[in-house]
């Protein structure tokens, strides 16, 4: 098994049966590398990437162009797939109109850095977990160098909030494994966000047990059925 999106990871828990559950892990087994962002493939990209991009430079009109744009192609396919697409990422382009990521980001000035792919795997439990932040970025805080993280994830149907926890959980993980040892981590600005639902999980809250940690219970029994 190559790797294990965190999006699977919560397929796995909402499963029913252990024979769906085998299903699953077998068809991880064979799936190869693919153009995905391990928030729900290519079927988000356009809206999410626009999201990503207003995070960071903080101009509604990158919202409003996507909006503009999408609505052209909805209207000019006669893919009825097609159509759905549009009309889904644009409904979550609309949510993010007049938002405001005051509150997600530290008010220090913060410093984006790469992301490099070979450090979006990590093991946690010895089973390669797929970790795929939009921004990772550092600050100094009271001379402290300090490094936060946002992850903007969504489905179709929105994820619930304990499972959007464990892409913070993970998060947390990918960091530890990558940066701590240069950088002290800021549970508060290490957050998922499901952008389908406008739910968001920072790491602290899962610290004070105001969401459950589900993570690793998960991957203990991933493993127990490998």
């Amino acid at each position: 098994m190559e790797k294990i999106p965190i999006a699977k990871i919560v397929e796995f828990r909402r499963k029913k049966s252990e024979s769906t559950k085998m299903t699953l892990l077998k068809n991880l087994k064979k799936t190869k590398e693919k153009k995905d962002n391990s928030n729900g493939g290519d079927y988000w990209t356009t809206s999410i990437s626009s999201i990503s991009q207003y995070f960071k430079d903080e101009n509604q009109d990158i919202i409003l162009d996507k909006i503009d744009d999408l609505l052209g192609r909805h209207d000019l396919t006669k893919s009825k797939t097609s159509k759905i697409m549009y009309q889904k990422n644009i409904e979550i382009l609309h949510n993010f109109e007049d938002f405001n990521f005051e509150s997600f980001k530290p008010k220090s000035k913060i410093k984006y850095i790469s992301k490099p792919v070979e450090k979006s795997i990590i093991k946690i439990l010895d089973l390669p977990i797929q970790v795929r932040p939009q921004h990772v970025y550092t600050y100094e805080e009271n001379g402290i160098d300090k490094i936060g993280a946002t992850w903007f994830v969504a489905k179709k149907d929105g994820f619930e909030t304990a499972e959007i926890g464990i892409f913070t959980e993970a998060l947390f993980e990918y960091l530890d494994i990558n940066y701590s040892n240069k950088y002290e981590i800021d549970p508060i600005y290490c957050i998922a966000i499901d952008v389908t639902n406008l739910i968001d999980v920072r790491q602290n809250q899962i610290f004070k047990k105001e969401v459950p940690s589900l993570l690793n219970s998960s991957l203990e029994a991933i493993k127990k059925m490998l």
